[in-house]
This record gives structure tokens, C-alpha cells and sequence, in this order.
């Protein structure tokens, strides 16, 4: 596969004299495709957590509303988060084709589905769920964490570099990162690197990961009430 964010060209590659085939995607922490585009791996999360919660619906209708959000979260939401720090969507309609699934569940899980305005919003205040594109941004800065203290194998200075200046926030910051093409901007360090330096003292500073990730739910539900 040759990656490219234009048109790429077909290059051929050879293998103990065998010719290899050239692909356009291939599976790597989802689905990679050849234009770096995030639409591919969305309609395949998409397709196995609508397939999974018909296998719910099936079976659980008449079961209880714990059962049911029990079976949501270690179910369908797994097939829906798969390595999303790595595929985090940033396109509006894959962004609002994923969060339509755990709507459909929220309708499920309550038995409610009137279309009055304001249902959903209900439905999710009442299950306190929060929107997937919430805990994908949660999901990656807990990454960060990791990288920053050492929880994971991956060296954060082949990556990023630390800024000296003195700001108002946290001494924690990393320079921001330059791009001139949407799929550079939008992967995985340009992107996290700018919510890292906005997060709050009080979570870069935590001692431990799961204090971070309590601290960085609350950060952000504190942002989606302003």
C-alpha cells in the first residue's frame, strides 16, 4: 500500500521474486487506508456495533435497564472505541454517524423513543453517558499521560518537544505542531499536544492514571456545562 494524501501513485514492490498485491486499506489499529482518511475505519466500527446491538435488541428487549447498559458498554461500546486514539475522526458526519449509534442505544436501553426535542439530551443526562467524541478526546490525552510518565514503551521526544516558557496553566506544555495537510493536522499528536496544554493543573499533575482520568472526565464535563 502506498500512502498519500493526493491520488498516490501504484508503485510495484516484489517479495522472494513474487509481485506483491497493492491494496488500498489494510488493518492496523483499525483500518488504514492509502489517503490516511478516517471514514473507512468509521463505517466498519459502525457496521459491527449496529450488527452487535441487533444481537442485543434480540435478546435483551424485555430485560432490565441495568442488564441492558451493562451489555451496551461491554459490548458495543468496545467495537465502537477500538484504538481511536489512533483513528479519532475529526469529519463532522463520521463524528455524528458514530454518536447516532449510542443514541439508538440510549433509546434502547430506556425504552424511550419519542422524537421530541430535547429526548436524547434527556436520555443521556439520565444514563450519564457521555458523548463518544468526549471519551475519544479522553482516550487520547490519557495516552498522552501515559507517554509523559512512562507507562508506555513509546520515546515522547521522537515525537514532541517541551516548551520552556512560563505559562498560566500547568510547566507541562508542548510546543504546538505545524501542518500543511488536514490528515497531519488532524492525526494524533498535532491534535492531543494542543488539548494536553489546555488540561487544568490539577490533572496534568495527578500521581496516578486513574486519578488522570477522573480528573480529565471531570475537566471536560465542566467544559461542555460553560
Amino acid at each position: 500500500m502506498s500512502i498519500a494524501t493526493r491520488a498516490p501513485t501504484k508503485p510495484y514492490y516484489t517479495f522472494c521474486g513474487q509481485q506483491l498485491e497493492s491494496v488500498t486499506s489494510h488493518p492496523y489499529l483499525g483500518e488504514i487506508t492509502n489517503t490516511l482518511s478516517g471514514g473507512t475505519q468509521t463505517s466498519l466500527s459502525i457496521k459491527k456495533a449496529q450488527r452487535a446491538m441487533g444481537v442485543l435488541k434480540r435478546n435483551l428487549a424485555d430485560c432490565r435497564q441495568e442488564v441492558k447498559v451493562t451489555a451496551y458498554q461491554a459490548i458495543v461500546c468496545p467495537l465502537l472505541e477500538y484504538a481511536t486514539s489512533a483513528w479519532d475522526p475529526h469529519v463532522k458526519h463520521n463524528i455524528n454517524a458514530l454518536e447516532k449509534v449510542q443514541t439508538q442505544a440510549a433509546r434502547f436501553c430506556m425504552k424511550e423513543y419519542s422524537r421530541m426535542p430535547g429526548t436524547v439530551t434527556q436520555l443521556m443526562a439520565d444514563l450519564n453517558w457521555q458523548p463518544l467524541q468526549t471519551r475519544r478526546k479522553i482516550a487520547r490525552v490519557t495516552m498522552f499521560y501515559k507517554m509523559v510518565n512512562g507507562l508506555v514503551d513509546i520515546d515522547l521526544q521522537n515525537y514532541v518537544v517541551k516548551t520552556n516558557r512560563q505559562t498560566r496553566r500547568h510547566n507541562q506544555k508542548y510546543q504546538t505542531m505545524r501542518w500543511k495537510v488536514a490528515a497531519w493536522r488532524d492525526s494524533f499528536f498535532p491534535t492531543t499536544v494542543k488539548e494536553w496544554n489546555e488540561l487544568p493543573p490539577s490533572a496534568v499533575n495527578c500521581n496516578s492514571l486513574e486519578s488522570f482520568k477522573s480528573a480529565a472526565k471531570d475537566h471536560y464535563q465542566s467544559k461542555s456545562k460553560n
